[in-house]
């Protein structure tokens, strides 16, 4: 149980036996046993408002009042009738978020007494914090320096949700702050330098103004919940690997300090973009993490996306064939005339195959049918999915922003919003991959331990390994995820042969979507494209540095 939900407990427990003290005062007679109170609580986590409850009855029962316990389950209005209806209480203690509903409650109650406790800190950065104070942490750089216009800096207040929405981010960036500064100690020591602080202050500072604390005190969560459970969690990859914040955090595994790595390919406040960070798992441990998110966060406000897959030419030929009872091998046929190719529509295939074409004007009319029908149809969605890895985690329940569905062979539920529409309105999607690999990894350590009685920690495995490097150099990477395609281990081969370096590894990013038949193009190709990914990186590293003059000579606003 953390700190502040301890903290949450306590305050509920004193409540609850300091009214049934009064209540004996006013009783007479010194028992308190015929008082009865009721506890209402709507805000926050099921797992949150369940351990509310639970403290207030424990309480109760142990100084021997009777106390009815009322869950909102996130809704005022449930709230307000739970109070209006509380006719055999004498006493009501509600738990709420929003102040604004206590006048109305306290209405309601009547004659009865009513003691409120705040489940929501954020009331308190509204009396310790001016709107002013808020204007000038969020509209200024690190440093304190002046950055935008007025009219900039009024846009940003807005864009990022207004002041009420503010409060709420400066709480879940000073958390971040403090869960942060503990892991810099752990990763850096005692007296990190200052070029380190200095990135991480940075790195802090654009996480809170871009307004994303939140997401990345969730992922630190449940990928410390996974660690808990003896989950292999993988070490990082993609651009979330740039963040010495994430880092910090035990997001990553992967000192971006050490390997030069920028935190501007992950987040950068010229180009806004919501987090990507795809977090591995091995493969049975990803469903424990699923199940340990929705226990937490409740299984009203977890979910899996739906995908939607659409009738491409040749299937469109397919099942319009099969609807009109054309013969197998006709079907067949009409559908080998689409050329194999990514992306390939009808109108593309008669440009490819005018002999298609001119199967629309076929004697047989249930072909010319066919044909005529399946443009029709092609792009039409033909059945839905469960995206592999997408899950939205929502602080409200999903019902109140997106309609929701049954996964079929599963308890969470599913949404009926692909992922291109999940972001624009406001929610955000994490990435639990199940890796093979990581199973792999996780039976080869079990086996190590039974069978040698060592106990391995795969994250501290030297990644200066000489018998790695020599397995790379040989191309000898069947099996390694990401590794596995012929073009990848050529570019192991090639570039590790002839650099001892782990930066040439960057090739394998720039080229892993590259056709396999270019090999001869690949040794000129490599050497363009990492000159061209150095400079993108150096844009970056200037502007952090020199920022100020980079707005003025581009513009970048």
């Amino acid at each position: 149980m953390t700190k502040k939900i301890v903290l949450y407990c306590l305050a509920v427990m004193c409540c609850v036996l300091t009214v049934g003290c009064s209540g004996k005062k006013e009783d007479g007679q010194g028992s308190g046993k015929d008082l009865k109170i009721m506890f209402t609580v709507s805000d926050g986590s099921d797992t949150f408002r369940a351990t509310l409850a639970e403290a207030a009855k424990n309480a109760a029962e142990e100084a021997g009042y009777t106390i009815d316990i009322q869950d909102a389950a996130g809704s005022s209005e449930t709230q307000m009738n739970q109070i209006k209806n509380a006719k055999d209480a004498d006493v009501i203690i509600c738990a709420l978020c929003d102040a604004g509903t206590a006048q109305q409650m306290e209405a309601l109650a009547g004659d009865k007494p009513i003691v409120f406790i705040n489940s929501c800190p954020e009331e308190e950065y509204l009396q310790k914090f001016s709107q002013e104070d808020l204007f000038n942490e969020f509209t200024r750089d690190e440093k304190g320096n002046v950055v935008l216009t007025e009219e900039e800096a009024n846009k940003k207040i807005k864009k990022l949700g207004g002041y009420d929405r503010l409060y709420r981010i400066k709480l879940e960036a000073d958390y971040l702050k403090e869960l942060t500064m503990k892991g810099v100690v752990k990763r850096y020591g005692e007296n990190p330098s200052p070029e380190i602080m200095e990135r991480i202050i940075f790195e802090l500072h654009i996480m809170k103004t871009m307004g994303f604390p939140g997401y990345f005190l969730i992922v630190q969560d449940f990928i410390r919940a996974a660690r808990d459970m003896g989950v292999i969690v993988g070490p990082g990859r993609g651009s979330a690997a740039g963040s010495a914040v994430a880092y910090c955090l035990g997001i990553t595994n992967i000192d971006p300090i050490k390997y030069d790595l920028l935190f501007e390919r992950f987040l950068n406040p010229d180009r806004i973009s919501l987090p990507d960070t795809d977090v591995d798992f091995d493969d049975a441990g990803r469903q424990q993490v699923l199940e340990w998110v929705t226990e937490k966060y409740g299984a009203d406000k977890v979910s899996h996306i739906v995908t939607f897959g659409s009738m491409a030419a040749k299937m469109a030929i397919k099942d319009v064939a099969r609807v009109l009872k054309l013969e197998l091998s006709e079907a067949n046929r009409l559908a080998k005339m689409v050329p194999e190719a990514p992306k390939m529509t009808l109108k593309k295939a008669y440009k490819e195959n005018p002999d298609l074409e001119k199967e629309k004007q076929s004697l047989n009319p249930l072909i010319s049918k066919t044909i005529q029908f399946a443009e029709t149809l092609e792009g039409s969605i033909r059945q839905t999915g469960v995206h592999a890895c997408g899950i939205l985690i929502s602080r409200d329940p999903l019902t109140d922003h997106i309609p929701i569905m049954p996964t079929e062979g599963e308890s969470l539920m599913t949404t009926q919003y692909d992922g291109h529409f999940v972001e624009p309105i406001g929610l955000i999607k994490m990435d639990f991959l199940g890796l093979r690999t990581l199973s792999i990894i996780k039976t080869c350590l079990d086996n190590i331990k039974k069978s040698k009685h060592i106990v391995l920690n795969e994250n501290e495995i030297p990644l200066d390994d000489e018998e790695t490097f020599k397995l790379f150099t040989r191309g000898d990477t069947t099996g390694l995820f990401q590794f596995e395609p012929p073009g990848m281990k050529t570019v192991s081969y090639t570039h590790l042969r002839a650099h001892k370096t782990g930066r040439n590894l960057v090739c394998r990013l720039l080229l892993e979507k590259i056709d396999a038949d270019f090999h001869e193009m690949w040794e000129s190709l490599t050497t363009l494209l990492c000159l061209l990914y150095f400079l993108y990186e150096q844009r970056f590293a200037l502007q952090r540095k020199y920022l100020t003059w980079f707005h003025i000579l581009f513009d970048t606003s």
